[in-house]
């Protein structure tokens, strides 16, 4: 299971064992560090330009406008976030 969303829904029958594997992604952490750096403010960017290629998941890591493709607006979003983090 991938969290995508802030809920995810697993059902699980009374006396049975059921075992989930979660991964927890960082919405813009492309490189998997669970930092949100300059390396990431440029693979989206490139995405966006096309310069290098794409694959769903990364599409879902940086959607951050949930249109499913990565536009002006999510580069400009994780664009602000690294700022504000670097210049406060």
């Amino acid at each position: 299971m991938t969290f995508w969303d802030n809920s995810t829904i697993a059902t699980v029958i009374t006396g049975e064992t059921t075992t989930a594997n979660l991964v927890l992604v960082i919405r813009g952490d492309l490189n998997s560090n669970c930092v949100i750096d300059i390396g990431n403010v440029a693979k989206t960017a490139n995405m966006y330009l096309k310069r290098i290629s794409k694959t769903p998941e990364d599409i879902k890591i940086v959607d951050f406008n949930l249109n499913e493709g990565i536009d002006i607006g999510d580069v400009a979003k994780i664009a602000n976030y690294w700022s504000c983090i670097i210049f406060g």
